[in-house]
């Protein structure tokens, strides 16, 4: 949940004073099986190890998430970053990350984040996870579009909106 955490939800963080369960990712989430009807979770997954803690992370989300659950994931969209890179497209690389100055920087501060950042994503790895813990359906989302009215909590704000992946995966 970092600092701000959602009325109505139990809000779980690694760290924040605010959080009503404070979880060290890696190990099993202190919740039984099949607890949770839903799974928000907004730029977490890209801040653990892969693959050991963060596979571990999305199949415990699975344990938790009850047969027709819905998880929805969302992290830095690395794919989106290097393509505008790549691209020299200085509009998108200024959505992603408006405060940079030149597009390696901007590269940086979404990979890195001033070593907060410990691994990448783009959808196609994100996907093959989710349906290693045992997803079996998995879509590429886009901002608050989900398909549980509950789960339309995105962060909205444009660097954030520009530079994520959304994704959600029902459990069956």
């Amino acid at each position: 949940c970092g600092p701000v955490p959602t009325p109505g939800w139990l809000n779980v963080d690694g760290v924040a004073a605010e959080a009503d369960l404070i979880q060290v990712f890696g190990r099993p989430l202190d919740l039984p099986d099949g607890c949770a009807a839903m799974v928000f979770c907004e730029h977490v997954l890209e801040h653990v190890d892969y693959p050991d803690v963060a596979r571990s992370l999305v199949a415990d989300v699975y344990r938790v998430l009850r047969p027709g659950g819905v998880l929805r994931l969302i992290v830095p969209d690395a794919e989106r970053a290097m393509r505008a890179y790549a691209d020299n497209d200085t509009d998108l690389l200024t959505q992603l990350a408006p405060s940079e100055k030149t597009p390696i920087e901007v590269v940086n501060k979404i990979f890195r984040e001033g070593g907060f950042h410990r691994f990448a994503w783009d959808y196609t790895l994100l996907a093959a996870e989710l349906r290693l813990a045992g997803f079996a359906e998995v879509r590429r989302a886009a901002f608050r579009d989900s398909t549980v009215a509950e789960l339309n909590i995105d962060l909205d704000e444009p660097g954030r909106i520009a530079q994520s992946l959304y994704a959600e995966a029902i459990k069956r």
